[in-house]
């Protein structure tokens, strides 16, 4: 308030021409104050001029140009469309109009906009960069390349195709092409903030951080009150650690510029620097102003983890928002889904005894007995007097005796997991959104989704940032085969990923994995979606985990689609060879040790023989196994 106090002070001159009839003049006045970005001093005229005459178009254009700098996107469309009743056909407005719909991810206004700016001029750069942007949003790549080329070749000097443009070879790992772009752009536009902005974006994304610092003391040379510019500074600084100085450049810029967007970021650094008190009352603050973004919720929900005891009003608080998604999709019998919910409100709230009973009933509708009688067992501890639990524990738990796994003297559960050991760490990119921490977030929700499918093996390596040197000793001290990173687009309501499954022997990539999504569970449906493709990918393969008499018992059972009669080849090998252009298992056939017939399923393993007892001998303890159908491909393949 006091700098807007100052700023009408020095304005009295141009107020003066204003109402002594000078529009033209105050109008200069005003766009001089505009040029040398003391916005603030040039509104006041603005909006007199505004008010005398709404329909003249260059003071209204400008103004609404302030109000879309501020992201006062309702004023600036006021402005606009006011504007726009007695100048229809002005490109300028319309191109104006299509910018605060796809600001404000109104997806399907500004495909009416786009029509409209078309009708005017139908080789108008910002509608065909503008068609690019929807391309993006909804994960079609190559088109939106594609338009924003066009685009530029409209307009060479375009800063939005350009760098959009830009943003994608990064995103698709083409660093040297993607800083074409962004070097062009700073000799088209020696002194436009906004490109030196971008510039400094590009070289923290890639890593540079000191170049990045050196681009923002440009980008606030030529508008000192940038706060994008600020941003982005502490963002530098907090990827070289300098935590406290993050949190004095977040602490300078004033709320109303961030959307309440300070309070989280100065939630995430009191995190980093262990100030749990801090961080928790930032994150619930940023929360109560935001209730639907789900980033700022794990964010908070990791605090309150790792800080604040069960039973406490805030863990109970925290979990509720998940129980109406969790008891919907259980109703929809979209069990997974439900697991999902279930467990993370758990997390927060382990004594919940409603949520142990429902989540006893997703196992027991997924045939899990064991798992089943488990969360039974927990909800009777919690609730003793409770007669229905205790009774329905009671019964079923004679049907534990009769398991197969009981029978051979297994606990089915704590049998090694089957399958390839993917590592979830915490390294995806933010190359477009202003969430610092968003990548931690999305970690741990694709780690925690990926964790369900049971044909592969998760390792949580998200909570510890890595160096890349350490990192590798990580993989190899856990035995990681393959590691996913990635890329985080979050535009508006649009999320969008891509996430990268790597070997992590010959740091090849497997598959890129691509997710876009809208809505407040955005993040965790994408989690979903990249979960789900990878475990598809994965091929199946278990481990002989012990051998009684003349049975075989496999880490192998129901949950992975194991059935009596089924044949598994077992291979004389300990692990298996991933063949990489054919995303297989590959083998020899002087490999194979003989074939086990599967004759008993349980829940998680299963027990069988060997079908030819000459090959018994051959036979031992951990060989891997896989489906039988799949092994002569498999052994063809690795012959050739």
């Amino acid at each position: 308030m006091k700098i807007l106090a100052a700023a009408c002070i020095l304005l009295l001159p141009f107020t003066a021409m204003a109402a002594a009839g000078d529009a033209e003049a105050a109008y200069t006045s005003a766009k001089s104050a505009y040029d040398a970005k003391r916005y603030y001093a040039a509104v006041p005229v603005l909006e007199d001029l505004y008010k005398k005459n709404p329909y003249y178009a260059e003071p209204s254009i400008l103004l609404a140009d302030i109000y879309i700098i501020f992201e006062n996107y309702t004023r600036a469309k006021e402005v606009l469309v006011k504007l726009g009743k007695f100048h229809p056909r002005d490109a300028g407005v319309l191109e104006r109009l299509l910018q605060i719909d796809l600001l404000e991810a109104r997806l399907d206004d500004a495909k009416k906009s786009i029509e409209r700016l078309r009708a005017v001029d139908n080789k108008n750069y910002y509608s065909v960069y503008a068609e690019g942007y929807l391309a993006e949003m909804a994960g079609h790549i190559d088109t939106a390349k594609s338009l924003y080329q066009r685009s530029i070749d409209y307009a060479e000097d375009a800063i939005e195709p350009n760098t959009a443009l830009a943003y994608l070879l990064v995103f698709s790992g083409k660093r040297e092409a993607a800083k074409i772009y962004f070097d062009k752009l700073v000799k088209m536009h020696p002194r436009s903030e906004l490109v030196y902005y971008h510039r400094a974006n590009y070289h923290y994304l890639t890593g540079d951080q000191k170049q990045a610092l050196a681009a923002l003391e440009k980008a606030l040379y030529y508008h000192k009150d940038f706060y994008r510019a600020k941003l982005l500074m502490a963002d530098v600084h907090i990827k070289t650690g300098n935590y406290r100085s993050a949190i004095s450049v977040i602490k300078s810029l004033p709320a109303e510029t961030l959307l309440g967007e300070k309070d989280y970021r100065l939630g995430f650094l009191y995190e980093k620097i262990g100030d749990s008190v801090q961080a928790l009352s930032l994150y619930k603050k940023y929360i109560d102003a935001n209730p639907d973004e789900i980033f700022s919720r794990v964010a908070y929900e990791r605090v309150l983890f790792a800080s604040v005891k069960p039973g406490d009003a805030r863990r109970t608080e925290a979990a509720a928002f998940y129980r109406p998604a969790a008891q919907q999709y259980l109703r929809d019998n979209d069990f997974f889904r439900a697991e999902v919910y279930y467990k993370r409100l758990l997390r927060l709230t382990p004594a919940d005894v409603p949520a142990r009973r429902d989540l006893a009933n997703i196992y027991r509708n997924n045939n899990q007995t064991e798992r089943y009688l488990e969360q039974l067992t927990i909800a009777h501890e919690l609730a003793p007097d409770d007669r229905t639990i205790a009774s329905i524990v009671e019964y079923r738990a004679r049907e534990l005796t009769a398991l197969p796994s009981r029978q051979y003297g297994v606990e089915q559960y704590a049998v090694p997991s089957p399958g390839f050991t993917v590592a979830v760490f915490d390294i995806f990119r933010i190359v477009r959104g202003d969430h610092e921490g968003l990548e931690a977030s999305f970690a741990e929700l694709l780690a925690h989704t990926l964790h369900q499918f049971p044909n592969v093996r998760t390792r949580e390596m998200y909570a510890k940032k890595y160096t890349p040197e350490t990192m590798l000793a990580a993989i190899k001290e856990n035995a990681v085969d393959f590691y996913i990173e990635g890329n985080i687009l979050a535009t508006g309501d649009r999320m969008s990923i891509d996430a990268s499954l790597i070997d992590a022997n010959t740091r090849r990539v497997l598959r890129v994995y691509r997710s876009s999504k809208t809505g407040k569970e955005k993040m965790i449906e994408a989690a979903y979606e990249i979960a789900r493709a990878i475990a598809k990918d994965m091929p199946l393969f278990g481990t002989i985990v012990k051998i009684q008499e003349n049975n075989i018992i496999l880490n192998l059972g129901r949950r992975h689609g194991v059935s009596k009669g089924m044949r598994f080849t077992a291979y004389r090998n300990r692990y298996p060879h991933f063949d990489h252009d054919k995303r297989t298992i590959a083998a020899l056939p002087e490999d194979i040790a003989g074939t086990i017939v599967v004759n008993t399923v349980d829940e998680n393993i299963s027990i069988g023989t060997v079908e030819n007892m000459r090959d018994f001998s051959a036979v031992r303890h951990f060989q891997y196994v896989v489906p039988a159908a799949e092994a002569p491909a498999q052994a063809k393949t690795k012959k050739k």
